[in-house]
């Protein structure tokens, strides 16, 4: 993790990392260490060039999108999938708590079952079931259009 550091005296620009006990979301220790630029004017005091704070790191925000379908009428429901955007170091939806389901819903509002005698007109897919303590997921609707 980089950071910057700023000030509004005439302190010189730092090059500087930090490291943190946990990537979950929460309350975390941060251990920063800095290396000044200008060491022959500044020095550091009282702790020397590292330290530690407590730090917030936030759920990012994860879209589930369910993907958009088509089918002819008497044909089989067709497999409803999602597309997942959002996630962070290297992790997938392994990472994720809970199980996709789809509730598939009339312009009614009406939850149906889709299968070979679902009438033809366009219905609303709508993707639910996981959670996650460090993402904050958003549920986006597809449609499924019956021909």
């Amino acid at each position: 993790m980089h950071f910057t550091v700023s000030s509004t005296g005439a302190i010189p620009a730092v090059n500087n990392t930090a490291n943190y006990s946990s990537s979950a979301v929460g309350i975390r220790e941060i251990t920063a260490n800095f290396t000044l630029v200008d060491t022959h004017n500044f020095k550091f005091v009282s702790g020397g060039d590292t330290c530690k704070i407590n730090g917030k790191i936030n759920a990012i925000e994860l879209r589930v999108s369910a993907d958009n379908k088509t089918m002819n009428y008497g044909d089989s429901a067709p497999t409803f999938t999602v597309t997942i955007t959002g996630f962070v170091n290297g992790e997938t939806i392994a990472n994720l708590s809970g199980k996709l389901v789809f509730t598939i819903k009339n312009s009614s509002g009406t939850a149906i079952s889709v299968g070979k005698t679902t009438a033809p007109g366009t219905y609303t897919i709508i993707p639910s079931g996981y959670t996650s303590n460090n993402y904050s997921i958003t549920y986006i609707n597809g449609t499924l259009t019956v021909n």
